[in-house]
């Protein structure tokens, strides 16, 4: 389980910063978005459900990731602050997949056009979520 959430983590911050890549370069000269599905990524990371608090979306993925990685990374070389560190995790994963349904709402009923990287970003968070509180459960 140690690695596949270590994997989920890598790959949850490379999907964000390759969004933010993306949102960046089509800012700066109006290159279409690349998205497997279709044309709607920069449909739905322009519009008002792309930014939280004035911060884009795909920017808070990034630190989030950086946060979960750095104290997944403490919690398995054994730090005296592990305990901490595995509640704030569990509560940070909980928050994630509130806001992940928040979004998924957003793109399916209110945006109605879908983003394959916040697509998968949005499986990466499920299974985080369950991978770790299943022990809780």
């Amino acid at each position: 389980m140690t690695i596949f959430i270590s994997v989920l983590i890598f790959m949850g911050l490379a999907d964000s910063a390759y969004l933010f890549w993306q949102h960046r370069k089509f800012n700066q000269t109006g290159r279409k978005m690349v998205c497997p599905i279709g044309d709607e990524c920069s449909v739905v990371i322009e519009s008002k459900y792309g930014k939280t608090f004035g911060f884009n979306n795909d920017l808070i993925g990034i630190l989030y990731y950086i946060f979960i990685g750095a104290l997944w990374l403490s919690i398995l070389l054994n730090t005296d602050l592990s305990m901490w560190f595995w509640r704030i995790i569990i509560v940070s994963v909980f928050g994630s997949f509130v806001f992940t349904n928040y979004l998924l709402y957003a793109q399916f009923f209110i945006i109605k056009k879908m983003c394959f990287w916040c697509l998968t970003i949005s499986f990466i968070n499920y299974a985080l979520f369950f991978s770790f509180l299943w022990p809780i459960l």
